[in-house]
């Protein structure tokens, strides 16, 4: 049961793969520069949390993403565009949270 908020990630976890926080009691905002050195993130799951804020425009730098789940949070704002830029994002889940804007 972690607690508190994410900290920033240290810049020598270049090969870090998956990042598994699923059912804990974070909170706050992701740092905006969390995935500004995570080139190989394949799967993020944050689901089950307390995070709020919006998706960081660093998440879209991870061209690696298969998997994305954040549902079951505070999250906020609409959806960025810049998700399209994820071209090996297989599987999405948001639901739950507090985000704005049309759906398709």
């Amino acid at each position: 049961m972690l607690s508190g908020s994410i900290p920033s990630v240290p810049r020598d976890l270049l090969l870090l793969e998956v990042i598994d926080f699923t059912t804990n009691n974070l909170t706050g905002h992701i740092p905006k520069d969390m995935f500004d050195h995570l080139p190989n993130l394949k799967g993020l799951y944050w689901s089950y949390n307390l995070l709020s804020g919006r998706i960081p425009a660093s998440l879209f730098k991870c061209k690696e993403l298969q998997m994305l789940s954040l549902s079951y949070n505070q999250m906020e704002g609409s959806l960025p565009i810049e998700i399209g830029n994820l071209s090996q994002l297989q599987d999405i889940y948001i639901g739950r949270n507090h985000f704005e804007g049309n759906t398709c």
